[in-house]
């Protein structure tokens, strides 16, 4: 099994669009707009982002990134509602884009995400 550590490369189309998608969750975060929303939408977007790299890596005979990035974005939406109904509203946004909570078991729930954007945009930074 690999790891989220593992060397990316980010030549693709595909790659591109992944970036592109976590770009733009990120942005996402820094816009004027309920705070309900955005975070909804950073966290489907995220989500979407992992699954097209778990496509990619099957495609291409490899394993899937490690379990921690299996999550769902409706899987982690019920283990986010299923801890606190307005769990939202213990998010906040750090200056790079990414999400945070002051509640730790919503932050260790985010970690995933927070861990795998912030990996797979070095790594293509790194790659340019």
């Amino acid at each position: 099994m690999s790891t989220a550590t593992q060397t990316i490369d980010c030549s693709t189309d595909r790659d591109k669009e992944i970036v592109h998608l976590l770009d733009y969750a990120r942005t996402k975060l820094l816009t004027e707009m309920p705070q309900q929303l955005k975070i909804t939408s950073y966290l489907r977007l995220c989500c979407l982002a992992i699954r097209k790299l778990n496509r990619k890596l099957e495609l291409a005979g490899k394993p899937d990134i490690n379990e921690a990035f299996d999550n769902s974005y409706s899987q982690l939406l019920q283990a986010l509602c299923h801890h606190n109904p307005e769990w939202w509203k213990h998010c906040w946004s750090s200056d790079r884009g990414i999400l945070k909570s002051d509640d730790p078991t919503i932050d260790k729930l985010l970690q995933p995400l927070e861990y795998f954007v912030e990996i797979y945009t070095c790594k293509y930074s790194m790659s340019k």
